[in-house]
């Protein structure tokens, strides 16, 4: 049997409840509902790592952050690891990837035979921009004239984190029309891989949307397409997390300064924006979609759909990534499989994205894709291949890690076990900091039961167990970290 082509979405900050399929009752998605209709949508899915560069970096090589090496975003591999892209290779793929990849150092093929690359558009952190196959576009097109225009504009969108403009950061300033848009770019780029794909190898296409990451006003007309006033707030927006000692450590101040100095109509005003840009990329998806089924391919071809991590929006008052709560942690992840006979259910395991390295390898017919590195036991994927099958007895462990942090003695990590989650944030004096929560709650994320004796028994097997993860994981950090970010 010919092996299956893969198709490989990803979208960067997308909270894992903004999509149709996922009872959003407001947000347009058909493009991708049509791939949750016609396969398997995981409900439970975590990345691991809540960052960029971290949670891809995991995914491409079956490893978290510290045994890979990419404990920060702008931090390489270590120079040992085989990533997905090289095994496709062996197993005769054809590897492409456009968009963001979000890897250093950004010169590098990682893998793919085909790189069309848009990590940023602009400079103000790794020098992203002079790299971008996107910006040479943009100064090849609408801004031939004036090729420094686009990166001076994005840099200042940019800039306003530091200068106090934080809602301008957030939002931009809405200067590249859809024509010329990043996201309209890279469905373009893929279609035209497409287009010339001769099929006489399977492929392997990373198609990797900047968005619906900041800055999240997309252009007309998707900017108009949601009214504020239609945007309901999480209920979580209302919680203070006074009983919760992690989130008073690390986000206690930034949720009750955003509350003080935004109204709801402005958080209303940012959403509304974020939902926008999502349906745009779900346009630009449906139109990937279209070729394939042009050119008689989408039987043959596993799509899959997810996002590196998740964004706040709005969820105790906060915007952006980089914690634990579901709102960062938890992502869409949409798996159709190729000569699909059954589709259109929910699996409610608990997986992670991490498990997309194993599920990838698996399919593409390399069975025994974890023996290299069963001795120094780096990788810890898992393959999702056998939830495929609706009905499928299948033994499954059912929990998950995540981990972000450059520091052992400072970083966060996560654990979770059938409907309980355990967030633990390290400390310098050795006494961690724990949350425990039963996600059941009508309201999840809320209320705190770490004290609570009705969870004693849970709540000491879940410690035991994330303490000596994250034991693990600090014995295998890199003791030199280089990074590519430039100094400020």
């Amino acid at each position: 049997m010919k092996k299956p082509n893969i198709l490989f979405i990803m979208n960067d900050q997308h909270r894992f409840d903004r999509l149709g399929c996922m009872s959003d009752p407001l947000i347009k998605t058909p493009h991708v509902d049509r791939i949750a209709r016609e396969g398997v949508t995981f409900t439970n899915a975590y990345c691991p790592s809540p960052v960029c560069g971290p949670a891809r970096g995991a995914i491409f090589s079956g490893m978290y952050p510290p045994a890979c090496g990419v404990v920060n975003n702008w931090v390489p591999f270590r120079g040992d690891i085989v990533l997905l892209t090289e095994r496709l290779q062996q197993l005769g793929y054809r590897t492409a990837e456009v968009g963001k990849l979000h890897f250093v150092p950004h010169i590098k093929r990682f893998g793919f035979q085909f790189k069309r690359l848009h990590d940023a558009h602009y400079n103000v952190y790794a020098n992203d921009a002079l790299y971008s196959d996107y910006v040479k576009y943009l100064q090849e097109t609408r801004y031939r004239d004036d090729p420094e225009e686009p990166i001076r504009r994005a840099d200042e969108d940019e800039a306003c984190y530091w200068t106090g403009d934080e809602y301008r950061f957030i939002m931009g300033s809405n200067w590249l029309e859809e024509k010329y848009h990043y996201n309209t770019w890279t469905a373009e780029e893929s279609i035209k891989y497409l287009q010339n794909y001769q099929g006489d190898e399977p492929f392997f296409l990373f198609v990797s949307f900047f968005g619906p990451h900041q800055p999240f006003e997309p252009p007309t007309p998707w900017n108009t397409l949601y009214d504020p006033e239609d945007i309901e707030l999480p209920p979580q927006f209302y919680a203070g997390m006074e009983d919760a000692p992690v989130f008073q450590a690390t986000k206690g101040a930034s949720s009750r300064e955003h509350k003080t100095k935004w109204n709801e109509a402005t958080y209303k005003k940012i959403i509304a924006a974020y939902y926008g840009q999502i349906t745009m990329i779900d346009h630009y998806i449906g139109r990937i979609f279209a070729q394939l089924e042009a050119m008689g391919l989408w039987d043959e071809t596993m799509i899959i759909f997810t996002a590196d991590h998740g964004d706040h929006n709005g969820q105790y008052g906060l915007f952006y990534k980089g914690d634990m709560y579901d709102s960062c942690e938890k992502v869409p992840l949409i798996i159709k499989p190729a000569f699909a006979q059954q589709g259109g259910w929910q699996n409610s395991r608990v997986v992670n994205t991490i498990d997309l390295f194993g599920t990838i390898l698996e399919v593409a017919g390399d069975q025994n894709w974890a023996e290299e590195e069963a001795e120094k036991g780096r990788i810890e994927a898992r393959s999702l291949a056998p939830l495929l099958h609706k009905g499928a007895e299948v033994a499954w462990e059912n929990h998950t890690f995540a981990i972000i942090g450059g520091n052992p003695e400072s970083n966060l990590t996560m654990l979770r076990q059938d409907h309980l989650k355990l967030i633990r944030l390290a400390r310098e004096d050795g006494e961690a900091l724990y949350e425990l929560y039963d996600m059941r709650d009508p309201v999840y994320e809320v209320r705190n039961v770490y004290e609570d004796p009705t969870y004693a028994a849970q709540r000491e097997e879940l410690k035991e167990k994330l303490d000596r993860w994250w034991a693990r994981q600090k014995a295998l950090y890199p003791q030199r970290v280089k990074s590519y970010v430039k100094e400020r």
